[in-house]
């Protein structure tokens, strides 16, 4: 059940999860901004670890499709409501990006010279039909971090084709180890024909992680967080397997957040209406709006250029700016459009 004050968003027992998102939003806002990289090797090390907030959302959204895929009443009504919560932000920030390119505001992004593709027709319509995964050369050309997008869109689709085929812990097994196969085919097979990028911005390389996370919705649904004496320790590794990726860098980062992130969303206690750390209200603030956020933050990095050069303060600014824009953006286009969609979608299943 989703309720909403002027800005913050309820879930319930499960807020917690909107504070998760605020720390994966935050994440990715400090490796683009250099944020704590002139604080020695653990400042480097979790600045550098900023990209697994990728990984945390990814995990985050598996629980939330089969959360949504379970409370709906059918694909249609599935698709309608999770499509209307992601597009029209995607879509309005792509053309202002598009725009700020073309009117000389910001500079090419890096990834547009890096691969020399242009911004036109081809691109703008491969992004905004969330096909641009299919073509490395512009998956990433124009927010320099929508790569992520077409990903979701895809496992909003795939996702739940595949929950209605998991039987019990077995399949689900089984199913993991076909997804990770996959990945490691992609991979393979896209390096080798494509470029090492194709395969790093491809749906089928994270299916794992989606899968993943809709454990974690059984999981918690079943109250095993409520009943196991091992509950409170699962939380706790998780926790410091999060922060151990962060300070110490080992290999696998990506992976081993992840599996700190399902940690999280199995073992942690409900929420009950405010609290400290990922109950707090400023972070479950930063978690309503992290979307937006993260769709937002390389635009402002453009537009700041090199008028800060100092990370923290550049992380501060950053941050700042793309909070109150985002905040913006949620309540004129990411609320409205929410409540459109769900009210199609209940035509939709009328």
């Amino acid at each position: 059940m989703v309720r909403g004050g002027f800005v913050l968003r309820h879930y319930g027992a499960t807020d917690f999860i909107t504070g998760l998102r605020a720390i994966a939003a935050m994440m990715v806002v400090c490796i683009h901004t250099g944020g704590f990289a002139g604080l020695g090797w653990i400042g480097q090390n979790v600045t550098e670890a900023g990209k697994y907030g990728v990984q945390v959302f990814f995990v985050i959204s598996g629980f939330t499709i089969a959360a949504t895929w379970y409370s709906g009443k059918g694909y249609g009504d599935f698709l309608v409501r999770r499509l209307a919560r992601i597009a029209p932000t995607y879509w309005f920030v792509i053309a202002v990006a598009a725009a700020l390119f073309h009117g000389g505001v910001i500079p090419a992004p890096h990834f547009l010279t890096e691969f020399g593709a242009a911004m036109g027709f081809y691109n703008l319509t491969m992004h905004l039909t969330f096909l641009s995964f299919l073509d490395y050369r512009i998956a990433n050309s124009i927010l320099g971090v929508e790569w992520t997008i077409p990903i979701e869109v895809f496992w909003y689709a795939a996702l739940p084709l595949l929950l209605v085929r998991v039987n019990g812990w077995r399949g689900f097994l089984v199913w993991l180890l076909v997804l990770l196969v996959l990945a490691a085919v992609t991979r393979a097979a896209l390096g080798a024909v494509a470029n090492s990028a194709a395969a790093k911005w491809f749906p089928t390389t994270f299916g794992a992680y989606f899968l993943i996370g809709a454990a974690c919705y059984h999981v918690r649904m079943a109250g095993w967080h409520r009943v196991s004496p091992w509950a409170g320790a699962a939380m706790w590794g998780s926790v410091g397997l999060f922060l151990a990726v962060l300070v110490l860098a080992p290999p696998g980062g990506g992976a081993l957040i992840g599996l700190a992130t399902a940690g999280l969303l199995v073992a942690r206690r409900d929420s009950a209406g405010g609290g400290l750390w990922l109950d707090s209200v400023p972070l479950r603030f930063v978690g309503t709006v992290s979307y937006s956020v993260y769709l937002w933050h390389m635009p402002v990095v453009a537009l700041i250029g090199d008028r800060v050069t100092d990370g923290l303060a550049r992380y501060a600014m950053v941050a700042a700016v793309t909070i109150v824009l985002s905040t913006l953006t949620y309540l004129a286009l990411e609320r409205p459009t929410n409540r459109w969609g769900r009210r199609m979608a209940a035509r939709v299943t009328a």
